[in-house]
């Protein structure tokens, strides 16, 4: 069986337990790390196999947006899925334009 290493990025320690018990209860999931900002996030990537990242939109310090778009940089090869509380869709359509632009620029 294939197994996903998930990377957990956000600031909320019981969200993060929450998405830890998910985890942990599917299993072909693994979680890989687990962290509460972007540059703990870019760290734990750098350290650990990771195939896809859950980013917290609003995490302080370096945001799920501006971590979205490095990844895209540095770890191309893993996949970015982004978390937000908001009801609107523009955070979300900022961290995938932000990422698109930093594979491109990168380029």
């Amino acid at each position: 069986m294939n197994v996903t290493r998930v990377l957990v990025a956000d600031d909320h320690p019981l969200y993060r337990d929450g998405l830890r018990t998910m985890l942990e209860a599917t299993d072909d999931l693994v979680l890989a790390a687990e962290v509460q900002d972007g540059e703990e996030a870019l760290a734990a990537l750098a350290a650990h196999d990771v195939d896809v990242a859950l980013l917290d939109v609003n995490m302080p310090g370096l945001n799920g947006i501006d971590t979205a778009a490095r990844i895209a940089v540095e770890s191309p090869e893993v996949a970015v899925l982004e978390l937000t509380m908001f009801a609107d869709d523009a955070s979300v359509f900022a961290a995938a334009q932000a990422a698109e632009r930093a594979r491109h620029d990168h380029h």
